[in-house]
């Protein structure tokens, strides 16, 4: 370094030998020593004395990794855009030094993207694209394309969370307002009644026609909340608010069905139209009665009506959101309301957890193939008590769950609970369930609520049908992890359907020797038992007797001889009843005449033998049971004949339908 010294200040003649010849005979000599930072301090002398020689770029690359490796970036960075800016073909380092600002800035703006912090996450995309843009001025071909779908999809998630945001306060505000309108407004404020009103001039025809005009008004204003409810879809619209919506729509017809009593009321009060009927110089007080009593049926006709639709909205409410786990003020309000009203739906829900009579499978999502049956995990309880079953799915793979049913009636719907991030597929009976409701009921872990959220997803009485049914269910896992799925079925039926299709058994019974016969003793006045025997000498052909002549029943009595009859006998037999008694009688022969009693109440003493001599035609006894006097258990009827007649013998036949025994 010294002789370049002294030949670049001319101390000494170097003949032909450049200068810079030297310098890299010094730079030689350095890079034999391996002292890196040396020659890179030498490589920068270099550059700076003789900037376009022809090793100045390679002496910058060197320099550039160097620095890098060094952990230097700013040197490394500031030489590399240098390099590109001597030499365009040589961008690779440049374009590196881009690459790592821009995702460096990229990582920031996914961080906040994934956190919503909108505000920092679109300051990181502005920063991007700003600083992107003087690269690419400088010269540099930069493809970012699926970070800026990202961009695309941050916007578009913050405008979805915007328009939601704004939804929602205009929902908020509409049903408040909603809420202290309609509702709030007097009774004569929506159908005028004075004492001019007529009832077919106003009230129901004419210009006026009030009650259909109330009606309108009535249908306008249920239409409003409708038309927030339907608008709220599309922005995932909470529970509470749609409970409130929907609770809101009772309030309105029970509202409107007071209003029509209280305005006919009092058109039946201060009507002239009614106050003539009053008048008993010209109407009797029949005549008024009359009048009102139809204007009532009308006004209840009309009050119903209202009534009806606010039972379907509670009722709704009921299925959808109680009965599937989720409750808060509109729910018990819901509930309370049809309790009121003795009309909270009566069902049985049976619920199927997966069980053995589950099919289940794993199917590849990349091949089809059928994997290995799948064990179920075990069950977990949501923190509203439903019980559930655990499966873990595969990546790529999909869950299928088959069962088959028996039902006597078609459910009136059924509940899938289920806590799994993605769509599933519901098939019953070979229909693909279109659009399936998911409503969130519960989490089972609020750290993770995306993965363990539960959501009952009804599935209509329309999919069902009486006898076999068939569901499948599909769980697709297209994630790189195993997810677990938690699942159980609820079969919900109408209970008063279910009693309506379980079938009447007719249960018979004949009088044979089973029967329990005793003889009336003069002498103590009470019966003394005896041997019932078939009655030889009953002398009635079965033909002979109206509707028993194909009875099963044997004529019975007592033993006895023509010098020792027996003229009054009791004869018991006790049937047991163990679900509902539908009807029940008994049909006799009991010549001369009969007294029955069931479980000790007196059903007649009176029941003599009718019967016509030549041709004999005997017409039987027919004795209805009253249900208030049957009891669950056993059931005693005794009939107590007296029989001095020629006709020897008693026949009966007792027929108790009761409802036949559930499956």
């Amino acid at each position: 370094m010294t002789l370049h010294q002294d030949a670049v200040a001319k101390r000494i003649d170097t003949k032909d030998i450049p200068d810079e010849q030297i310098y890299l005979w010094a730079i030689d000599v350095i890079q034999q020593s391996n002292d890196e930072q040396k020659l890179n301090q030498m490589l920068e002398g270099f550059i700076g004395h003789y900037p376009q020689h022809s090793l100045v770029i390679p002496y910058m690359m060197r320099i550039a990794d160097y620095s890098l490796a060094q952990g230097d970036t700013l040197k490394s960075d500031r030489i590399a855009k240098e390099i590109y800016i001597k030499d365009k073909s040589n961008f690779v380092r440049f374009e590196n030094v881009a690459k790592r600002r821009l995702l460096k800035i990229a990582l920031e703006f996914e961080n906040a993207y994934q956190n919503q912090n909108w505000s920092l996450a679109f300051a990181k995309r502005d920063e991007f694209k700003k600083i992107e843009t003087e690269y690419k001025k400088e010269g540099l071909a930069l493809d970012f394309k699926p970070l800026y779908e990202e961009f695309a999809n941050a916007q578009k998630a913050y405008d979805a969370i915007q328009a939601r945001n704004n939804f929602l306060k205009k929902f908020d505000t509409q049903m408040t307002s909603l809420e202290a309108g309609f509702v709030k407004r007097k009774a004569a404020d929506l159908i005028a009644v004075s004492s001019r009103t007529t009832w077919k001039n106003h009230l129901i025809g004419g210009k006026s026609n009030h009650l259909a005009a109330f009606k309108k008004q009535v249908n306008d204003e249920v239409n409003r909340v409708i038309a927030l409810l339907q608008e709220g879809k599309q922005f995932d619209l909470d529970n509470n608010r749609t409970l409130r919506a929907l609770s809101h729509i009772a309030v309105i017809n029970e509202f409107a069905s007071e209003v029509v009593k209280t305005q006919v009321d009092k058109y039946i009060e201060i009507s002239r139209e009614i106050g003539e009927y009053r008048n008993r110089r010209n109407y009797t007080q029949a005549d008024y009665d009359y009048i009102v009593g139809g204007i009532a049926k009308l006004r209840d006709d009309f009050s119903r009506e209202y009534l009806n639709a606010a039972y379907r909205s509670y009722v709704e409410i009921f299925d959808n959101y109680h009965l599937a786990g989720f409750n808060n003020s509109y729910t018990e309000r819901a509930k309370t309301k049809l309790e009121s009203w003795n009309a909270v739906p009566s069902y049985k829900v049976e619920a199927y957890l997966l069980n053995d009579g589950w099919d289940l499978s794993l199917v590849s999502l990349a091949s089809k193939e059928r994997a290995i049956a799948v064990k179920v995990q075990g069950e977990v309880i949501s923190p509203n008590g439903q019980k559930l079953s655990t499966v873990l799915i595969p990546p790529n793979h999909e869950l299928v769950i088959q069962r088959s049913f028996k039902a006597r009636v078609a459910p009136e719907f059924a509940m899938a609970h289920l806590v799994y991030p993605y769509d599933v597929s519901i098939k019953v009976n070979g229909t693909n369930i279109d659009a399936p409701v998911y409503t969130r009921i519960d989490t089972l872990d609020a750290s993770r609520h995306f993965l363990t959220t539960q959501f009952a997803v009804p599935i209509l009485q329309k999919y069902w049908a009486v006898g076999s049914n068939q569901i499948e269910m599909r769980f697709p896992n297209k994630s790189a992890n195993d997810l677990q799925i938690h699942f159980a079925l609820k079969l919900i039926y109408d209970t008063r359907e279910l009693q309506a299709a379980i079938p009447i058994e007719n249960v018979k019974i004949s009088t044979d020797t089973r029967w329990d016969v005793s003889i009336f003793n003069v002498q103590t006045g009470l019966f003394d038992p005896a041997q019932a025997i078939v009655a030889d000498g009953f002398n009635i052909p079965l033909t002979s007797i109206e509707d028993l002549s194909e009875t099963k029943a044997n004529p019975i009595w007592v033993p006895e001889s023509a010098d020792t009859r027996v003229n009054r006998v009791m004869f018991k037999r006790s049937f047991v009843i163990d679900t509902e008694f539908k009807e029940g009688y008994v049909v006799f022969v009991a010549p001369q005449s009969a007294t029955v009693l069931l479980n000790g109440h007196n059903l007649g003493d009176s029941f003599g033998f009718m019967h016509e001599p030549d041709p004999l035609a005997v017409f039987p006894n027919m004795v209805y049971f009253d249900s208030s006097q049957i009891v669950k258990g056993r059931n005693e009827l005794q009939i107590i004949v007296n029989n001095a007649s020629q006709y020897r013998g008693f026949l009966a036949e007792v027929s108790v339908k009761i409802l036949g025994k559930e499956e």
